[in-house]
């Protein structure tokens, strides 16, 4: 269990991270329409991370224990509430 625990708090800190890059809007700007979605180098780096992730399951001297669809849900879902959290706040003028 203390290895899914592990793994859980890492996928989570990756997904939020990754997610992170969205967040660099202005206030002003859509959420859909801005430089950062438009921008190919974003994306391309955002897949590069997520392969590198997943190909760090198959190095046994990490010790990362895969997760199924069911236990990734929390991480995705984490994630992406912390985007959203920081868009509601940037809409309601607490955050730039």
């Amino acid at each position: 269990m203390p290895h899914q625990t592990n793994n859980l708090a890492f996928c989570t800190l990756i997904i939020v991270q990754l997610l992170n890059i969205f967040n660099m809007t202005k206030r002003q700007t859509s959420f859909l329409f801005n430089g950062v979605i438009k921008n190919p180098w974003v994306w391309g780096a955002i897949v590069l991370s997520i392969t590198i992730t997943v190909l760090a399951y198959s190095v046994p001297s990490i010790s990362l224990v895969p997760l199924n669809w069911v236990e990734l849900q929390w991480p995705i879902l984490f994630g992406s509430g912390s985007l959203v959290l920081s868009h509601i706040l940037k809409k309601m003028g607490f955050a730039q």
